[in-house]
């Protein structure tokens, strides 16, 4: 039975405003086998951890436009279609790693470039909410072209982070 995508606005065009916060999260092991008849999913929809659904769901509580991390596909638009994979950052080796960091770098500055109408670099806030090996070195390279990078989770175990991102959409924040 093909999956139900969530009815998702698409994300472009952005609003133009003087500072942004763009989330980055990081995607799952855990995907659903579940895809429309041509094989393909909504990125958002693939991945279907917890920890994930918890991301997604903090990051639009505080209606943050966002990408998803993908070691396969590098950043992901939360609507675009992609078919389930089993890549993960670990099974990359040490150059491919370095590879994919300088990709997603150079897509978020495309996306920066043409969606949020060149903003300046240092009003753009980037939060990473994934595991330390999507995370760095990306957040290093981003800040060295003066972005602000947050990592609210960063120091937390999974449970951790879990229980943050409960408690943060309990309290509404």
């Amino acid at each position: 039975m093909p999956a139900k995508s969530k009815k998702v606005q698409p994300m472009l065009p952005f609003p133009k405003k003087e500072k942004h916060t763009i989330a980055l999260i990081g995607c799952s092991k855990t995907k659903t086998t579940a895809t429309d008849p041509t094989g393909y999913i909504a990125a958002r929809d693939l991945y279907v951890s917890d920890l994930f659904t918890k991301r997604v769901s903090y990051v639009e509580s505080r209606q943050l436009p966002f990408f998803i991390l993908s070691a396969k596909c590098g950043i992901l638009q939360p609507t675009t279609p992609v078919r389930p994979y089993d890549t993960t950052i670990d099974e990359l080796s040490e150059i491919e790693v370095a590879e994919w960091n300088l990709s997603v770098a150079n897509m978020l500055m495309t996306y920066l470039t043409y969606d949020f109408e060149r903003p300046k670099l240092s009003n753009v806030t980037i939060e990473i909410h994934a595991g330390a090996k999507y995370a760095e070195p990306l957040g290093t390279i981003l800040g060295l072209f003066g972005m602000q990078i947050v990592k609210p989770v960063e120091s937390l175990g999974i449970g951790e982070q879990l229980a943050y991102y409960k408690e943060s959409l309990a309290r509404g924040t």
